[in-house]
């Protein structure tokens, strides 16, 4: 179903406009008024139009598009029965892929859809089943550097066992190019990712075979899907959880990053590898101030891929440890360390980044944050809970200081986050999607914000 809006393209930056100010914000309620949430965002390369996608009530999902001047929506696409999209872009495509399958009640399907990036019209979608009594599911999506395929990536469940698949789709028509599995992912896992150089496909997921958890990078043949080469990190612990996947310059090479465990606490662990055969680089570890769990959540890279940024959370040194953010900058020819930065909330207990985007001057990342304000406890108990709000930070690309942050709060003063993040091709503007708690009629509902930021 669409709904359209023409509305002409601008994306000036306000004449009095100062960097970090709140430029619009844009709230989202599916029909089901509960459960709202956005999951990913995808920008248009001329960076006129922002599409947003995220779940209605946990059970259906939608993807909206808007104008990145003034934030008006253009049009909205609704996806019946499929949950947890994900979403990528081209100049005239919009593609999202999700679990389910749209207008039907088979929820043991991925589908992929195709949008009409001007319109709002569905091009086309393919539905990926698998065999009987499978449970596919989609984790990531990208689209090669010509925009003429579009590979998606997910978990295939079957008997208790799983195999992480990767399919490439034609953009055009959606006609299946190649399928490729791999054995020894953990059932339902949604914590593989994909990123696509000219000739070669790289999918980062979880390697369970037991005792040990382990990141797997996985290396295809783009033309075809012929598995080139497989690489695993195993840390000292032997528990190891990859969240992400970023190329290098050129395509030459791929960093994965993630969780890694040595002597009882946890890491940041990049690791670089040649994109030609796998072959380690080099290895970047990052322990927090403070002994403990540190909780990587992002990568990302400068638009040269120049440098390589990871976000994610450790331990506070203030008080009994809370999560602060934490985010660092690795040289990608060597895997040294350029800088590091945190920041901690005024309540000091909360702080917990999701997602990271760099310019060629700043990085930006986003997620919850703590507020100073309570609220009476949800769950009945009496107690008091502190408010989070969508935190979201500019850094100095060259040194790390920060530049500015921003919160925004719902009307509902409960818990709001900031899921995904964009930054337009000039560096001019950071788009923020997430989740916002409202009240009505003496509830307390989430929805979709979406925020504008000038970043010039």
């Amino acid at each position: 179903m669409v709904a359209a809006l023409c509305v002409a393209a601008s994306i000036a930056v306000p004449a009095d406009a100062a960097s970090g100010d709140q430029l619009w914000i844009k709230g989202y309620a599916g029909s089901r008024q509960h459960g709202d949430r956005a999951t990913a965002m995808a920008l248009s390369p001329d960076g006129t139009t922002v599409f947003v996608t995220g779940e209605q009530g946990g059970v259906n999902s939608a993807t909206v598009a808007y104008e990145t001047g003034s934030g008006a929506r253009l049009w909205t696409v609704n996806h019946p029965g499929m949950f947890s999209p994900v979403v990528a872009a081209t100049g005239t495509l919009v593609f999202v892929a999700g679990t389910g399958s749209p207008n039907t009640a088979n929820t043991y399907s991925v589908s992929t859809i195709a949008i009409d990036a001007t319109s709002g019209a569905v091009v086309w979608t393919s539905t990926f089943h698998g065999p009987n009594g499978a449970s596919p599911a989609a984790s990531a999506i990208t689209v090669s550097p010509d925009g003429r395929e579009v590979y998606v990536t997910g978990p295939l469940t079957s008997n208790g066992s799983a195999q992480e698949n990767t399919i490439a789709y034609s953009a055009n028509d959606g006609t299946t190019l190649w399928s490729a599995l791999w054995d020894g992912v953990p059932p339902g896992d949604l914590s593989a990712r994909v990123v696509a150089s000219g000739a070669r496909v790289f999918v980062s997921a979880t390697s369970m075979r037991a005792p040990t958890r382990n990141y797997a990078t996985l290396a295809y043949d783009a033309a075809n899907g012929t598995h080139l080469w497989t690489r695993l990190y195993d840390g000292a612990d032997d528990w190891d959880a990859p969240v992400g996947i970023a190329l290098g310059p050129q395509g030459a090479s791929v960093f994965v990053t993630g969780q890694s465990w040595d002597g009882g606490d946890a890491d940041y662990v990049t690791v670089g590898y040649s994109a030609a055969d796998g072959a380690r680089l080099w290895k970047s570890r990052y322990t927090g101030q403070r002994n403990g769990n540190d909780n990587p959540t992002a990568i990302t890279t400068s638009p040269d891929r120049t440098k390589v940024y990871v976000t994610g959370s450790v331990r506070s040194v203030d008080g009994i440890g809370w999560p602060d953010y934490a985010t660092v900058a690795i040289d990608p020819a060597t895997g040294t360390r350029l800088w590091a930065t945190r920041y901690s909330g005024p309540a000091a207990q909360y702080d917990v980044p999701i997602a990271i985007v760099a310019s060629d001057r700043n990085v930006f990342v986003t997620g919850t944050s703590a507020s100073s304000r309570q609220y009476s406890c949800d769950d009945g108990s009496g107690g008091m809970c502190l408010d989070r709000d969508v935190l979201t930070v500019e850094y100095r690309a060259g040194t790390g200081a920060q530049s500015w942050v921003r919160r925004y709060n719902g009307s509902g003063d409960r818990d709001d986050w900031g899921g995904a993040i964009a930054v337009g091709p000039e560096g001019q503007r950071v788009y923020v999607a997430g989740e916002q708690v409202t009240t009505a009629s003496r509830a307390t509902f989430p929805r979709w914000v979406t925020i504008a930021y000038d970043a010039s």
